[in-house]
């Protein structure tokens, strides 16, 4: 019989010697935190740099044209006209092979600060080691990671790169494999119940307890979907968001669910197409609280165990006609010099 475990006793004095520790090892640094909010504020700009490049890093993995990214170390002597990317990341398709520097940037606001002197730092390190440069950026109330050559003629105008002007220029398609995915109008998770009690409680609201008979996943029509995709499912669940409700005529039974919106209703306030990126998130956080952050290194350590770029593509291929509209591969308004022609060539669906 196995002796019972010693618990370790939790201190009262514990998070204190830890809150010393984190003093005494600021302090050798030469940094002060006297400004408690300034400190702070740093840490969280820290801790959101670093939870970029991994976020970034896990993305582009994934999306299938990278075969290898890691983060780049600064330890070392680096003269001061040099500064050393955030990441390096190769990537493959129709038999080319393209390694680039990656710069990784998360911002909140629409606008990204980027002047000469911190690029020419950047490209100094890449022409020696003879290797382009991308940015990779995401605006976090945005919610997609876009890459970018920052040498675009016109891409950067004072010192500032605008997100409007990154959009079009955007290589995330074209260099690491995303797409993006549009399902038909009006699928969606239906139900058919039983009317038990409705309590008028404003002339607009009602209460209404119902009985669930029937729940399945269909089309417009209210016909059913039999043996969907792991990818259809999360397409589902991610767009349809327009609820409705319908009572038959004696009111004793009702009708009711979310469905995609219309892709033709311009007017339309709903998202109407997802992100290769976005299927990923959804993916990987769907078991997540509400605001709780999805663990990017986990994420990076079991992506052999998470449905694949190519295969979760292959699945929505298939399915054109019933749950899928349209599936877009997007090229950038302005080719880069660094991709040449083979790159181009096709849509890769399998390796």
């Amino acid at each position: 019989m196995n002796p019972p475990k010693k618990t370790e006793s939790k201190s009262p004095f514990n998070d204190v010697d830890s809150a010393h520790r984190i003093i005494e090892a600021m302090k050798k640094c030469g940094n002060s935190i006297e400004d408690e909010q300034a400190f702070i504020d740093r840490l969280r700009h820290v801790e959101y740099g670093l939870s970029a490049e991994v976020e970034c890093s896990a993305i582009l993995a994934w999306l299938g044209n990278c075969s290898l990214v890691h983060k780049m170390s600064a330890e070392g002597y680096i003269p001061p006209d040099l500064k050393i990317p955030d990441l390096f990341a190769v990537f493959e398709k129709n038999g080319q092979v393209l390694k680039t520097f990656i710069e990784v940037k998360s911002t909140k606001d629409l606008k990204l600060r980027w002047n000469d002197a911190y690029h020419m730092k950047l490209k100094n390190y890449c022409n020696i080691m003879g290797h382009p440069l991308l940015l990779s950026w995401k605006v976090r109330p945005f919610g997609q990671w876009i890459l970018l050559d920052p040498a675009t003629s016109g891409l950067v105008k004072n010192g500032r790169i605008d997100l409007c002007d990154a959009m079009p220029q955007n290589l995330m398609g074209s260099v690491a494999g995303d797409f993006t995915v549009t399902p038909k109008s009006g699928i969606g998770i239906h139900f058919n119940g039983q009317v038990l009690k409705k309590e008028k409680v404003s002339k607009t609201v009602s209460k209404v307890n119902m009985k669930i008979n029937k729940c399945f996943f269909g089309d417009s029509k209210g016909n059913r979907f039999d043996d969907l995709s792991q990818s259809e499912i999360a397409l589902i669940m991610m767009l349809a968001k327009n609820q409705y409700y319908h009572e038959d005529e004696d009111k004793e039974a009702a009708k009711w669910g979310y469905v995609t919106s219309d892709i033709n209703d311009i007017n339309s306030e709903e998202q109407t197409f997802v992100s290769g990126q976005d299927l990923l998130r959804f993916l990987v956080g769907f078991s997540k609280k509400d605001n709780e952050r999805i663990a990017w290194r986990e994420v990076i350590q079991g992506l052999n165990d998470t449905i694949s770029r190519d295969d979760l593509l292959t699945e929505l291929s298939s399915n054109f006609g019933s749950t899928v509209q349209w599936i877009f591969f997007l090229k950038p308004k302005t080719e880069p010099s660094m991709l040449n022609k083979e790159w181009y060539k096709g849509n890769r669906l399998n390796k």
